[in-house]
């Protein structure tokens, strides 16, 4: 019965009406893509021999938009594709409207992101301009999409469109300022005039406080007039946000004082913020005439921001007179406190022995504030006179007396000699203290008493680490510590203290009894993995050559030994953390390897090389090869994993993995024939780049892959850059053009193609373009500008290197290497990168 009706419900839809669109028995035209052939169709684009037209006639239901715009999208593929159609622009055009429209619709359905990722590269000024008008004239399903395409789409081409949805009032505040950034970046300096109505009293403060955090690196004294205008005339947040833009611009001392008198009128965090912006030099006359008098103020606040930022603008000595003139011999120790702590943290001897007295004469009972000065005074001697009988004294918190005695120990013998008394009725963390501060003075005096600590089970495992550690800094005490692990620790946190310092020593006998200390008899399987471990970790952080051929044999041991017990090669892998889990010496003893390889570069164990990789499972080898390409050792890493890449039988997700982990071990050995055929094989099947996605990031050791819409995509472009980088002169520009568009190429592609043209004779033209792309995609990451500046410059055109490479100042990091280069330039073109 229940066979029966199955087969009715399965005929009886071929028995419907053509009305329907669905084939009547016996018919046998074409049947319509259907939504997952549309679904492919967006992702790989049209088959061959095939248009829009022909696609949209074999549809059943011709007013399935959705559909529609999923077979539209095919035509919208980028150039670098395999197989890309060079199609008609007209018929580009319609299919991005198909595409568009759909995705104004909304809502979300399945293949939005592939609509997505081929419509925005396609967003020109007239579309963004539609965009927006929808957006000021109400709600609409498509919103959060339109929104979206508008922040992906190249600045120069939505940016008008976008200045006007910004200074719109009426639209949504968060919604504005998704915006604001890519309109600052790239209108410059002179953003502060075309978005002032943003700062007005009556806009949100939220858009001017990321208005301003994206503007202050451009901001200069010409700007000082309107800063102030909106400090005065703004709402209370967006008046303090300009304040600390202008604080460190603003140089005349009546403007100044005027500063200090708002700052006085502000929020306890916002005082300090913008003060801390004004301070131009030392010392300063002017601040220090505003501040002293608050030492005196009855706002307690006032006076702890005048005793933080006096000794900055005066000078410790000046501050020290201000602050001891206020300490009366009759002011109670409580009140002192405050002053005190001011005291211990002046970089002025005077000022520290007075805090110095003050604790160790009954300041110490203050709470909090003797802490905080007993913290200070912990790297001065202006304790030590008094430091005897402060320590010896009963009544003081052991939360004071070990820490300064721990800090002193190694210039104090009153230090030392409280830290080996409080030993002795110690506990637990106070015996790690006291031990600690011994074993850090690296005293032979105190051998006796470490020694001690080290071979009395009685003592927490802690302190006996500690004491481990003073003992491996005299190099004659090497053999004890063999000696203490042969006669065994019976703890095993103290035997691996114990083992890591043995594996710090200088001495290579000492080193190797440590590696050794996993075989000992009677130890427990589960101690001795996890002490191999902790010691092949220690390995990896502090390499030694004369340790890189035992550790090679470790690795083909692991690698080999009873491979049937490896996880198949021809049946789907799990996550690497799983395979981790399963074997889990091989990565640790891998990364010792090749941080070895890497420090010694030195040639490789002959074991290594004689590796017959075709042995070892897969699973192994996807663990290891990566780690081995990157220590820049000569290894035939990438051959390996190649070899086992292309292993017959091998199932979808495994061969996707193989392939990923192959192109990239070929591209950190720059073997580019190698790289170029890896992402060959991956390209010449690519239903199985999305279907396996989490193979390919776990190959690639990239978890971004994940996130990949379209892998397709950006493996194509990986393997144009490839070949690029084999060819030179035109032939390297002529494949490097593709990337162009449009639509253009991912921002990380062009970033690269933009440093491979402009490496090439006549490539500065293309390189600029490659690079002006990628700054337009994303304005905040200095990368896409720099490589336009760099481009432009060798292009001879000082006007645009001076645009881009000003916007490099502004977007990346203080001090780092692309400012540097970015600074450099313009000043060799004679320019400051304000002027535009």
């Amino acid at each position: 019965m229940l066979l029966l009706l199955t087969a009715t419900l399965c005929a009886a839809p071929l028995q419907e009406d053509e009305g329907r669109g669905l084939l009547k028995v016996g018919d046998h035209r074409p049947r319509r893509p259907g939504l997952e052939r549309a679904l492919e169709i967006a992702q790989f684009g049209f088959p061959e021999e095939e248009s829009l037209d022909s696609l949209l006639a074999s549809m059943r239901d011709s007013n399935d938009t959705w559909e529609a715009a999923l077979l539209g999208a095919g035509a919208l593929v980028p150039a670098t594709l395999p197989g890309a159609m060079d199609l008609a622009p007209e018929e580009k055009e319609r299919a991005f409207s198909l595409v568009l429209d759909a995705l104004m619709e909304g809502p979300r359905k399945i293949g939005s992101d592939f609509l997505f990722a081929r419509a925005a590269p396609w967003m020109g000024a007239a579309e963004a301009e539609a965009l927006v008008d929808r957006l000021l004239a109400g709600d609409f399903p498509g919103r959060r999409a339109a929104l979206s395409l508008l922040e992906a789409g190249l600045a120069p081409e939505v940016n008008p469109a976008i200045l006007r949805f910004v200074l719109e009032s009426r639209g949504d505040t968060h919604e504005r300022l998704r915006f604001i950034q890519k309109l600052v970046l790239w209108q410059g300096p002179g953003s502060l005039e075309i978005l002032s109505d943003i700062l007005e009293p009556h806009s949100p403060d939220l858009l001017a406080r990321v208005f301003f955090q994206s503007w202050r690196p451009m901001a200069n004294v010409r700007h000082l007039p309107k800063l102030w205008e909106i400090a005065l005339g703004g709402n209370k947040w967006t008046a303090q946000t300009a304040l600390q833009v202008l604080a460190p611009l603003e140089t005349s001392d009546k403007a100044r004082m005027e500063l200090f008198d708002r700052i006085l009128e502000m929020g306890e965090r916002n005082r300090q913020t913008i003060l801390d912006q004004m301070v131009l030099h030392v010392p300063d006359p002017l601040l220090e005439g505003r501040l002293f008098p608050l030492l005196d103020s009855a706002d307690r606040d006032l006076r702890a921001l005048s005793r933080l930022m006096l000794p900055r603008v005066a000078g410790p000595e000046k501050a020290f007179a201000e602050f001891k003139s206020r300490v009366g011999e009759n002011l109670p120790l409580a009140r002192q406190s405050g002053w005190m702590v001011a005291l211990a943290r002046l970089d002025w001897a005077p000022a520290r022995e007075t805090a110095a007295a003050w604790l160790a004469s009954g300041g110490w009972a203050t709470g909090s504030a003797a802490m905080a000065v007993s913290k200070s005074l912990a790297g001065s001697s202006a304790i030590d006179p008094w430091l005897g009988g402060f320590l010896q004294n009963p009544e003081v918190s052991a939360a004071i007396t070990f820490p300064l005695a721990m800090a002193r120990a190694p210039y104090s013998q009153e230090a030392r000699s409280f830290l080996r008394q409080a030993l002795e009725g110690a506990e637990g963390f106070r015996q790690e203290q006291a031990i600690r501060g011994l074993s850090n003075a690296g005293l032979e005096e105190d051998l006796e008493v470490l020694l001690l600590v080290a071979q009395g089970e009685e003592f927490d495992a802690v302190a006996r680490v500690a004491a481990f550690e003073g003992l491996a800094r005299h190099s004659a005490t090497g053999p004890i510590l063999v000696e203490i692990l042969r006669q065994g620790l019976g703890d095993y946190q103290a035997m691996e203290g114990l083992v890591l310092q043995m594996m710090r020593h200088p001495d290579p006998d000492i080193r190797k009894a440590g590696v050794l200390a996993p075989e000992q008899p009677g130890l427990p399987v589960e101690e001795s993995d996890a002490l191999r471990f902790a010691i092949l970790q220690e390995q990896a952080r502090f390499p030694r050559e004369s340790e890189m051929e035992s550790l090679a044999q470790s690795l083909v041991s692991l690698l080999t030994f009873e491979a049937d017990h490896a996880p198949s090669d021809f049946l789907p892998l799990p996550a690497p953390r799983a395979l981790l889990m399963e074997e889990p010496l091989i990565l640790p003893t891998a990364l010792a390897l090749s941080a070895c390889l890497q420090a010694s570069g030195s040639a490789p164990s002959p074991l290594l090389q004689s590796l017959a990789a075709e042995k070892v499972p897969l699973a192994r080898l996807l663990v290891i090869c990566p780690l081995l390409a990157e220590s820049g050792s000569s290894l035939p890493v990438a051959q390996w994993v190649g070899e086992a890449a292309q292993r017959e039988g091998l199932p979808p997700g495994n061969r996707v993995r193989a392939l990923a982990a192959w192109a990239h071990a070929a591209g950190l050995q720059e073997d580019g024939r190698r790289h170029a055929k890896a992402l060959a094989f991956l390209l010449a099947k690519p239903k199985e780049l999305s279907a396996w996605k989490a193979d390919l990031g776990y190959g690639l050791r990239r978890s971004g892959v994940r996130g990949w819409i379209l892998p397709l995509d950006r493996l194509a472009e990986r393997q144009l850059l490839v070949r690029a980088q084999s060819l030179s002169g035109q032939g390297r520009l002529e494949a490097l053009r593709l990337l162009v568009g449009p639509p253009a190429a991912s921002f990380q592609a062009l970033v690269k193609g933009s440093e491979l043209a402009l490496a090439c004779p006549g490539g500065e033209a293309l390189a600029f373009s490659l690079g002006e792309i990628a700054a337009g995609m994303t304005p905040g990451d200095f990368r896409g500008w720099l490589a336009a500046g760099l481009a432009a410059a060798g292009a001879d055109l000082p006007e645009d290197a001076a645009f881009h490479l000003s916007r490099v100042l502004w977007t990346a990091p203080e001090g780092s290497e692309a400012a540097g280069t970015a600074a450099f330039c313009l000043a060799a073109l004679g320019l400051e990168p304000i002027e535009f």
